[in-house]
């Protein structure tokens, strides 16, 4: 998938409510939201039934990117993403959820050791 299609906002249904269009544990896409006529700003307003993801949660293996940069320097001044190094992932291991990007000296892109704010973002 492109860089672009993985960062638009998904949310998981996490508990039922009334009159609802969706099953708890389904998946909405943000292409989705719209066509249901509810507005994003409604899933966010809800936290208690719908979880906003992480680009990179609930993804196959063939959905995640080839490369990324990361944001760990993003308070420091003069922070350009456009600057960053891109990390090349060889392959994804999706039980932890790590890119790896040289086997040799055992080096991964860890998903989930930093807060999201300070991880990894796909890029083209």
């Amino acid at each position: 998938m492109k860089a672009k299609e993985l960062l638009k906002p998904r949310f998981k249904v996490i508990s039922d409510y009334p009159n609802s269009n969706y099953k708890v544990g389904e998946i909405i896409e943000s292409t989705e939201i719209f066509e249901e006529g509810c507005p994003a700003f409604q899933f966010d307003t809800y936290p208690h039934i719908f979880k906003k993801l992480n680009w990179w949660e609930y993804r196959t293996k063939e959905q995640m990117p080839k490369k990324l940069k990361s944001l760990c320097c993003k308070d420091k001044e003069g922070f350009d993403i456009d600057k960053e190094e891109a990390y090349k992932i060889l392959d994804w291991d999706m039980r932890t959820l790590d890119g790896i990007i040289d086997y040799d000296k055992k080096q991964v892109c860890s998903l989930t050791a930093w807060n999201p704010e300070y991880g990894y973002i796909p890029v083209d």
